[in-house]
C-alpha cells in the first residue's frame, strides 16, 4: 500500500499507511487479535442462508483507537483495486468479537503506553509490579485518527 500511494502521489495515504505498519510492528504477533472460524446464519426472503465467517477477537488491554484502524486495514481489499484484484472467491467476512476474559491473550512488553486501554493501565496501577512487568517503551507513540472508509 505504501508503494501504490507513492507512485499515486498521495502523501496523506502513504503517511497513513507508514503509520500502520509501525503500530504493526509494535504490537508484534503477541499484540495482535486471535481468529477463529466460525458460521453465521442468516436470513433472506424466507430463506436461512449459512455462510463461512471469522471472529477477530478484540484485545480488551488494547486502546480503541486500533480497532478502527484494524477494521480499515481489513476493508483495503474493497477499496484498493491497484493491488487487489477481485478474481477467485470472495473474502471472508470478518466479525468483530469481545474476548471471553478468561481467554484474554496478555499484552506483549515494550509497548508505549498509549497503545492501552487507559482503564486497563489503572486497574494493573493497583499492583505495580504488573506495570513493571509490562516493561512500558519511555518513548511517546502519539495514535492517529484513522479516516473513513466508504460503505459498500
Amino acid at each position: 500500500m505504501v508503494q501504490a500511494l507513492r507512485r499515486k502521489g498521495d502523501k496523506e495515504g502513504e503517511v497513513m499507511w507508514q503509520y500502520v505498519l509501525n503500530c504493526l510492528g509494535r504490537l508484534r504477533h503477541e499484540g495482535m487479535s486471535d481468529e477463529e472460524d466460525a458460521v453465521e446464519t442468516t436470513l433472506s426472503e424466507g430463506r436461512e442462508t449459512r455462510i463461512q465467517v471469522r471472529h477477530v477477537t478484540e484485545l480488551s488491554w488494547r486502546h480503541p483507537s486500533f480497532r478502527r484502524l484494524f477494521e480499515m486495514v481489513d476493508r483495503t481489499r474493497e477499496v484498493e483495486d491497484t493491488i487487489f484484484s477481485r478474481q477467485g472467491r470472495p473474502p471472508i467476512k470478518r466479525i468483530r468479537v469481545d474476548a471471553n476474559p478468561a481467554k484474554q491473550r496478555s499484552p506483549p512488553t515494550g509497548l508505549p503506553t498509549s497503545f492501552f486501554e487507559p482503564g486497563h493501565l489503572q486497574e494493573l496501577a493497583k499492583y505495580p509490579y504488573q506495570i513493571d512487568d509490562l516493561k512500558l517503551s519511555k518513548k511517546d507513540f502519539p495514535l492517529h485518527e484513522v479516516p473513513d472508509l466508504p460503505d459498500f
